[in-house]
């Protein structure tokens, strides 16, 4: 079964993204919902499938790891693949329900979603490269068919893409030359034969870090995300934040500790204080750009790119304790933030607020939404019982340990940064007079596929307005059954770190 069922799972998605495209329009939506649920059922399997037999492993067509493309998956890599499934399904469903969908448009998010579980399968450092540009260029494809003004912002994200790709590339190059092989295994045995403080791994390293921190992204060459995000769809801005920052993590992770690994990083201290440092720089520079942003989905954007600074801190920390928060904190963030712009989406087309003085009065307005995108704003920020408190809680503990005290700062910083600019919103939702002379029920999202109490504003269905509160829900249970989620994780942590 594993023999098939993890090269469906890239496979899958291709396929469904070329029928949709033949299928039209009308008949595309069938296919793209049918394509993603059996994505879903597949992913959810696999899940259920490395619960109970632990990591399972395939080389497609059944040559050797050296020559065939091989395929692996641990605990958080069946996580990731579901998550892609889920999130990709939530972000066509939405812009089905909100007269947003196109054949292309779902034909991109399919072919994004074969490209994000070939990030999470892939156990070979060129075809990392292949499913990253494939996941590149249908992110840059659906940022464009975005709002005025997408093109260039799609320009800007291609050509920032594409120089993360060229280092990334690079890298790849170095280590192939020092070791002669791109599978991940044997690529680690000859690199930990290597002097760690040798010009070729070091090099390597660095075009390989240089060309991932593009496209987590991080501070500095993090400049593209909130133009991308300001133009592009509400459902593009899903897969953005949510998939494709997040399997720019995974990546790193894979390759700094599936290929360097802990020896590596032990050897060569400053590799470990770059890693966690540059994501200390982005938890603060991402945290103080957002609470100076008045639109909502650049705060959102600015957000990420905070927030997934905490997840580097605790992936370059290199203990047990700091990747199982960095996990942690990886997946909470991508359920969480695809349930905020789902929210900021819906509040946008009922209300009309897409800044954060607009938002005056909308949690009166749209009350449902407007809970779902307070519970979710909590998570981020990290209060318990959230999922975000359980995430940011083993870095912190995993930073303090290690006595980093300037890490330990940041995440904290994190936190209050967090409250400050969702506070801000929160509180011009929930505080503030409705603007514009609007009624205090004016604008409520329709559930049942109704009117709003807004004439003016799109109507919606139920199941636009249920995805939100389903990420709101999911936030929380993440949160409750963290312990759980950690000893799940556990095997794929200990895996990263022998």
């Amino acid at each position: 079964m594993t023999a098939l069922l993890l090269p469906a799972l890239v496979a899958l998605p291709v396929v469904g993204a070329a029928l949709a495209v033949l299928a039209g329009d009308r008949l595309g939506r069938w296919v793209t919902a049918g394509t993603l649920a059996l994505q879903t059922g597949l992913a959810a399997a696999l899940v259920g499938r490395v619960a109970d037999d632990g990591p399972t492993r395939t080389v497609v067509g059944g040559f050797r790891p050296a020559v065939g493309v091989e395929l692996r998956a641990d605990p958080l890599a069946a996580l990731i693949v579901a998550l892609v499934a889920a999130v990709a399904g939530g972000a066509a469903w939405y812009a089905g329900a909100v007269g947003a969908r196109s054949a292309h448009a779902d034909a991109l998010v399919l072919l994004l979603a074969a490209g994000l579980s070939g990030v999470g399968l892939t156990a070979d450092l060129f075809n990392l490269y292949v499913v990253l540009e494939i996941t590149g260029l249908a992110a840059y494809a659906l940022v464009a068919l975005g709002e005025r003004g997408s093109a260039r912002a799609a320009l800007r994200y291609l050509f920032a893409g594409t120089v993360g790709a060229t280092l990334y590339l690079l890298g790849v190059g170095y280590l192939y030359v020092a070791t002669g092989h791109l599978n991940i295994d044997k690529s680690s045995v000859f690199v930990s034969g290597l002097a760690p403080s040798s010009t070729l791994a070091l090099a390597a390293f660095a075009f390989v870090f240089a060309g991932l921190a593009v496209k987590i992204p991080l501070v500095p060459v993090h400049t593209w995300l909130p133009d991308a995000h300001a133009q592009a769809s509400v459902s593009a801005s899903v897969v953005l934040s949510a998939l494709v920052t997040t399997a720019g993590v995974y990546a790193l992770v894979k390759v700094l500790y599936g290929v360097f690994g802990v020896e590596f990083l032990t050897a060569v201290p400053a590799v470990g204080a770059l890693v966690s440092g540059l994501g200390a720089v982005s938890v603060l520079v991402g945290g103080a750009l957002a609470l100076r942003e008045s639109k909502v989905k650049r705060v959102l954007a600015y957000s990420t790119v905070s927030q997934l600074g905490v997840v580097v801190v605790g992936a370059g920390l290199g203990t047990r304790l700091g990747l199982t928060g960095a996990a942690v904190h990886l997946l909470g963030h991508a359920i969480t933030k695809a349930g905020l712009f789902f929210a900021a989406g819906l509040l946008s087309l009922s209300t009309g607020a897409k800044t954060v003085e607009e938002c005056a009065g909308v949690g009166k307005r749209a009350p449902v939404v407007g809970a779902a995108f307070a519970v979710l704003s909590l998570g981020m920020v990290g209060v318990p019982p959230t999922v975000g408190f359980a995430g940011k809680w083993y870095v912190l503990v995993a930073a303090a340990s290690a006595e980093a005290w300037p890490l330990v700062a940041a995440v904290l910083a994190s936190s209050l940064l967090s409250l400050a600019y969702f506070g801000r919103i929160l509180a011009r939702m929930f505080f503030a007079p409705p603007a514009d002379g609007l009624p205090a029920d004016a604008g409520e999202p329709s559930v049942g596929g109704g009117t709003p109490a807004n004439a003016d504003a799109p109507t919606e269905s139920v199941g636009a307005s249920v995805l939100p509160i389903l990420a709101a829900l999911a936030t929380l249970a993440l949160g409750l059954s963290a312990a759980t989620l950690a000893q799940f994780l556990e095997p794929a942590v200990s895996s990263l770190l022998t």
